[in-house]
C-alpha cells in the first residue's frame, strides 16, 4: 500500500508496471521499482489532468473493466468533486 493511493489507483499501477499485486515489496526487482515509480506518477499525473473524468481515461486502462458500477466508481460519478482540490 502507498500513502495517499487508494485500492483502484494501486491497481491501476500495479496493472501498468507489470507488477503482481500478492508480490512482497521485499522481493520487488529494481526494474519492478522503477517501473512502478513511473506508472504511479503517470496514473496519478493522467487522472488529476482530466480532473478524475472516467470517460477520458485510456480505453486500456484496468479501471475501465473493472470498477463500473461499484461503490468506488459511483461515489465518484454522484460527488464530482474536484480531484485537484484534494492536492
Amino acid at each position: 500500500m502507498a500513502a495517499g493511493l487508494r485500492e483502484d489507483n494501486l491497481d491501476e499501477v500495479l496493472y501498468h508496471a507489470r507488477v503482481h499485486p500478492e508480490q512482497r515489496c521485499n522481493t520487488l526487482s529494481d526494474e519492478q521499482i522503477e517501473a512502478l515509480h513511473r506508472q504511479i506518477s503517470y496514473v496519478c499525473t493522467f487522472a488529476v489532468k482530466v480532473n478524475a473524468d472516467d470517460s477520458q481515461f485510456p480505453d486500456n486502462w484496468l479501471f475501465k473493466h473493472r470498477w463500473v458500477n461499484t461503490a468506488s466508481f459511483l461515489f465518484l460519478f454522484f460527488c464530482r468533486c474536484d480531484i485537484r482540490a484534494w492536492f
